[in-house]
């Protein structure tokens, strides 16, 4: 039966990255996501039922137009197998619960976030505040793994950290789109988004050593949502429970070996 559900929760994903795929190009173009029949981009030919299956269709065409032969962006593909990877992961996870819808959701809006970002350098505000409603009414009326309270909070600290980060740095480090992190630290609470914006910025600290030593450095660095970070903050938001519980253990016990295997224990 949990074979059954997994395929279906990977079915489900996977044309929902297709949709997400259009919702990311489309909205910053400003172009409707439901008046507008898919079509190819170069010959503006409207696809068929077929050609519109995700991942299959990419591979039968070779990621090619059927009708003009024109190289299909493998990033359609590629998301379309992510999100359901995501979902799958997140039924494994949380079973059918009520931390699953909210950890699916939490799902769509980070490949939406990084497809975006891929694309546009940038963020849709529309689809953040309609992200903000949705994990709002899910921590409210559904039993999540964080309390309401939490996530209250850490809508506070997703939008204000960063700018505490930036004035620390004295403007070396920006933060773009405080709201985004706002609607991260709904969804996560906000224990788990200080850990994210923790190690984003340790991230960037290590990236502009680096750039210093290839003679490529930024004055000015900016932490947005790279495929790093996207992989960052979706692995923390499954797995911020453990890190969490790691870090408190390594204070408490002098062998290395010891925690790691509390971590392991804890894990499984």
């Amino acid at each position: 039966m949990d074979f059954l559900i997994s395929v279906f929760v990977a079915i489900y994903g996977a044309f929902l990255g297709s949709f997400y795929n259009v919702i990311a190009f489309r909205i910053l173009r400003g172009e409707s996501i439901v008046t507008l029949r898919s079509h190819c981009l170069s010959c503006k030919r409207v696809l068929s039922a077929a050609e519109l299956c995700p991942i299959f269709s990419y591979l039968f065409l070779c990621g090619k137009c059927r009708n003009c032969g024109v190289s299909i962006s493998p990033l359609y593909c590629i998301f379309e197998i992510i999100t359901a990877l995501g979902f799958v992961i997140s039924y494994w996870k949380y079973g059918l619960s009520g931390s699953f819808v909210l950890s699916v959701t939490f799902v769509s809006l980070v490949v939406i976030g990084l497809l975006s970002n891929i694309r546009y350098k940038r963020i849709s505000n529309q689809v953040l505040l309609v992200f903000f409603v949705l994990f709002f009414i899910e921590q409210f009326f559904l039993p999540t793994m964080v309390s309401f309270y939490d996530a209250c909070i850490g809508v506070a600290v997703g939008f204000f950290m960063p700018k505490f980060i930036e004035s620390v740095s004295c403007g070396k480090i920006t933060v773009r789109n405080h709201m985004l992190y706002g609607v991260f630290g709904l969804a996560m609470g906000w224990q788990f988004v200080f850990l994210f914006l923790f190690f984003a910025v340790l991230f960037r600290l290590f990236y502009g050593i680096y750039q210093r030593m290839t003679n490529v450095f930024q004055k000015q660095q900016e932490i947005l949502l790279s495929p790093f970070l996207a992989a960052m903050v979706i692995f923390i938001h499954w797995f911020g429970e453990h890190i969490i519980f790691v870090v408190s253990n390594f204070y408490k016990e002098d062998k290395v070996y010891v925690w790691v295997e509390a971590f392991v224990v804890h894990l499984f």
